[in-house]
């Protein structure tokens, strides 16, 4: 695998990360009862996402890649915390307002980023 290919996996982990932070994010208004299937799902998205942010940190730091977006580690901790939160929810449970309170901080580092 080249440097390019590379770089659009990181990318694309990162983008679908964004992408279920948002679709969440719209389950606030009524908050649906989650399966263990979903939640399996969505954790293993946002790890795949703060693995790909781990590696990008890595090799920005080495001088290997380059990106526009700010790779702070507010952002990359907002992700974390959100998924962490997501291990912590019961199969069948309704999705916690609190949950919606970390994506909301998440989808603000996002914007900012």
């Amino acid at each position: 695998m080249d440097a390019s290919e590379h770089a659009t996996i990181l990318a694309n982990a990162i983008s679908e990360g964004i992408n279920y932070l948002a679709f969440i994010r719209s389950l606030r208004a009524a908050p649906p009862l989650v399966s263990a299937a979903e939640l399996e799902e969505w954790s293993g998205i946002f790890d795949q996402t703060l693995s790909a942010f781990a590696e990008l940190q890595t090799e920005i730091q080495a001088g290997k890649a380059q990106t526009s977006m700010r790779l702070t580690s507010e952002l990359v901790r907002s992700f974390a915390d959100v998924r962490t939160h997501l291990s912590m929810i019961a199969s069948g449970a309704q999705l916690p307002a609190s949950l919606f309170d970390l994506v909301e901080v998440a989808w603000l580092e996002v914007a900012k980023a």
